[in-house]
């Protein structure tokens, strides 16, 4: 089921030669949604929030480009490129690498894949969302588990 999900997402993305080197789900945390908009004085604050289905897959094209692929609540294949959203490599360690994906006038996420000093392998997920065309501004940070980083094909 995983390969068919991943093959599916790839040729979503137009990365039909993408090499994956990262894999994670179930991202779990907190967002803070500020009294604005929609949000009224009794929701404001934070709030637990998760994504139990959620599936993050960081790839790399053929062309060195990366992409974030995600399955959110919606349950659909979304690539971040294909969003309209720019990813960058933020940072880069032995056991460590951070992405940044950029829409531009409503959102910016961060992605940090991690290995622990446990040898277990995370990711953690920092977004803030504001702007004229967003629904809920909101700022979240969750964290999930992978089931492999390659920080050896970045």
């Amino acid at each position: 089921m995983r390969i068919t999900i991943f093959a599916a997402a790839l040729l979503l993305s137009g990365m039909a030669s993408a090499s994956s080197i990262a894999q994670c789900s179930s991202p779990k945390g907190y967002s803070y949604y500020p009294e604005i908009g929609h949000i009224g004085p009794d929701s404001a604050g934070w709030k637990e929030d998760q994504i139990s289905q959620g599936k993050v897959t960081l790839v790399k094209g053929a062309d060195g480009k990366f992409d974030i692929l995600f399955i959110d609540a919606s349950e659909t294949i979304t690539s971040s490129r294909a969003d309209g959203g720019t990813v960058a490599m933020a940072s880069r360690g032995k056991s460590s690498a951070s992405f940044v994906v950029l829409y531009p006038g409503k959102t910016v996420e961060t992605y940090t894949f991690l290995e622990t000093t446990s040898r277990n392998l995370e990711f953690i997920m920092v977004t803030s969302r504001a702007g004229d065309s967003v629904v809920f501004t909101k700022a979240t940070v969750m964290a999930g588990k992978c089931s492999f980083i390659d920080f050896g094909n970045l």
